[in-house]
């Protein structure tokens, strides 16, 4: 079966449809295959308007997780320096003690169990760990204010500008 060739045209209509309304719109309009139609674009570098959409709402929940995740991190500090405070003033450290018969009761010991000491500390090294994992999450080390200064040298020798 030979090959049907396409006047410019009726590539122009098919990209400005596919940009429009998506690649199956443009195909059944067009009676143009999807691939073919995609690969026009493709070459063009023309993006339809639901990837474009599908990109700012990806776009917009990768915003909304770092913010997430910069609040938890916020939230896992002060955590860890309330639990860090409970460890320094063993005088106010309240915890259950069993007394009589087994029974618990609150009680404020005037120092901090052992357990209750290791508790804590693994407690206190556990959020601290995390949050400097979230931390690393959204940590591009400098890259993006490194791509600034070389972008603005390039702009400032003449490179790339045409």
């Amino acid at each position: 079966m030979a090959r049907r060739v396409y006047t410019e045209d009726e590539k122009a209509e098919a990209v400005s449809l596919y940009e429009s309304e998506g690649t199956s719109a443009a195909s059944k309009k067009t009676g143009i295959p999807k691939n073919t139609i995609q690969g026009w674009a493709r070459k063009a570098g023309v993006r339809t308007v639901r990837n474009e959409n599908v990109r700012a709402r990806v776009d917009a929940a990768q915003l909304d997780n770092a913010e997430r995740r910069a609040n938890l991190v916020k939230r896992l500090y002060g955590l860890a320096e309330q639990s860090v405070e409970l460890v320094e003033k063993p005088a106010e450290y309240q915890t259950i003690m069993k007394g009589d018969m087994g029974v618990e009761r609150s009680a404020m010991p005037g120092f901090i169990p052992a357990q209750d000491k290791q508790r804590e500390m693994t407690a206190i090294g556990i959020m601290l760990d995390k949050a400097a994992v979230l931390e690393k999450f959204d940590n591009d080390n400098g890259a993006a204010e490194a791509k600034g200064l070389l972008v603005s040298l390039a702009e400032q020798i003449g490179v790339g500008s045409e």
